[in-house]
């Protein structure tokens, strides 16, 4: 059964979407474990209208069918509680596709109909693995788009040995080439990653809003 999570971080809260029913197949891209009106079913959010936050993340998603299900089981709750929504996928490797097989322009199209404040890419790469595929959404989407690195990639330990400053450098072509309206970091960034790349994120105009694909 699917992970009923909800955490919450300062005024943000962020749904990291647990991905157990949908690995693709090895012999079959169009496998998946589970569809739609199970996943409606089985994964509901609790308590988010118990706190105050201005900003509701779904992050990590891998399988589009599982984001769209947690959207739309919960677009009441969403709508009643008037807070814009943030969508944030995941590229597994060089690929450049989702675990569920989509690319970027796919991952985005999946997503259209949304009503969403944006739609970005999270965590698997470091900022400069990531780079090219939010050059590619931010080309395509008409979204704000936002990007949240790892902190390069992980060691044979698991952690991760970028430090603030190699970060902030790899993340100023984002914001030179104005890919991004909201920029951050996820694992292995720490509140001087943050810090340095919030310092940097001053000196450049955000990304132009496109009101269509």
């Amino acid at each position: 059964m699917l992970t009923k999570i909800s955490k919450v971080l300062s005024v943000i809260v962020g749904l990291t979407v647990i991905n157990v029913w949908l690995f693709r197949s090895g012999k079959s891209t169009s496998y998946r474990g589970g569809n739609a009106s199970n996943l409606m079913e089985e994964f509901e959010v609790y308590g988010l209208g118990d706190y105050f936050m201005t900003i509701g993340i779904i992050k990590v998603s891998l399988a589009v069918l599982l984001l769209l299900s947690i959207y739309f089981n919960n677009l009441k709750l969403i709508s009643s509680l008037e807070i814009p929504i943030m969508i944030s996928g995941t590229i597994t490797d060089a690929s450049g596709r989702t675990l569920s097989g989509q690319t970027v322009e796919a991952f985005a199209i999946s997503l259209s109909h949304a009503s969403i404040l944006s739609m970005g890419l999270n965590c698997a790469l470091g900022a400069d693995q990531l780079y090219g595929y939010v050059q590619r959404l931010s080309d395509f989407c008409p979204h704000f788009i936002s990007a949240h690195p790892n902190a390069g990639l992980p060691n044979a330990f698991g952690a991760y040995d970028q430090t603030a400053d190699e970060m902030r450098d790899l993340i100023e072509p984002y914001l030179k080439d104005s890919l991004v309206n909201i920029i951050g970091g996820c694992c292995g960034t720490t509140p001087e990653h943050i810090r340095q790349i919030a310092l940097l994120a001053e000196k450049y105009s955000p990304r132009k809003f496109k009101s269509k694909v």
